[in-house]
């Protein structure tokens, strides 16, 4: 009697630690699935880049550049994609992207968290960002709706993949060269783009719709450079 209590309670004890290793490991691999849904980056390559949009209507005003997207923005920021929704307008497709907000390059500070909106389902209007993408963005915000939309379609966006290497949307030659280029250089590119416009105003103070970026660039007594120039050194 007391050999089949004592072998009862053996299995017992087996199987209590068997079921506690299960659901450990259950608990495990949970938390990693969560941890990767929560910082896993959406791995674009130039396959998949794709433009809604006609090269000819990117440049029907001005010529594709860096002083181009520039000059309509009025802020540029790097941030991450926290959640992925539907239009906020009722009449009008497109969908929103909750950014972080990492920093602030050039323009007014904007909240720690904003809406940025963009035309157009997941396979039409402008290409579209994924959850947990950690971007760089030209960004025009229209206070009466409090959202923010690209500059400039996708020459407005270039998403930061792991190792901090660069990945263009846009597919003008002179976007697609930052693709696996140290983020720092898209930083330094964006600084000379702004000291360019600053030594020439002539050449765009005329600019149709401008961002706050370019009437602070146009201002000589305004300090808009510093913050991006101290993010630059500082990487350098």
């Amino acid at each position: 009697f007391k050999r089949g209590e004592h072998m009862k309670s053996k299995r017992k004890r087996v199987l209590l630690a068997v079921v506690g290793a299960a659901v450990l490991l259950a608990a495990g691999v949970f938390g990693f699935w969560q941890y990767r849904r929560a910082t896993w980056r959406y791995p674009y390559s130039p396959e998949t880049r794709q433009l809604h949009y006609s090269e000819a209507m990117m440049s029907f005003v001005y010529f594709p550049s860096m002083e181009t997207t520039l000059r309509f923005a009025d802020n540029v920021v790097r941030g991450v994609v926290t959640e992925v929704g539907e239009s906020p307008f009722a009449d009008a497709s497109g969908m929103s992207f909750s950014i972080r907000v990492k920093e602030t390059l050039l323009g007014a500070p904007t909240p720690d968290t904003l809406t940025l909106y963009i035309s157009g389902d997941r396979e039409s209007g402008v290409a579209k960002p994924h959850q947990n993408d950690d971007l760089v963005l030209f960004l025009i915000y229209y206070p009466d709706y409090e959202i923010y939309q690209l500059a400039e379609r996708e020459a407005a966006m270039f998403a930061v993949m792991p190792g901090n290497t660069l990945y263009a949307f846009y597919t003008h030659p002179s976007f697609v060269e930052y693709d696996n280029r140290p983020v720092n250089d898209l930083y330094t590119s964006i600084l000379e783009a702004a000291i360019n416009i600053r030594d020439n105003p002539d050449e765009y103070e005329d600019t149709f719709a401008p961002g706050d970026i370019l009437d602070g660039l146009l201002d000589p007594q305004s300090d808009i450079l510093s913050p991006l120039e101290s993010i630059v050194e500082s990487a350098s």
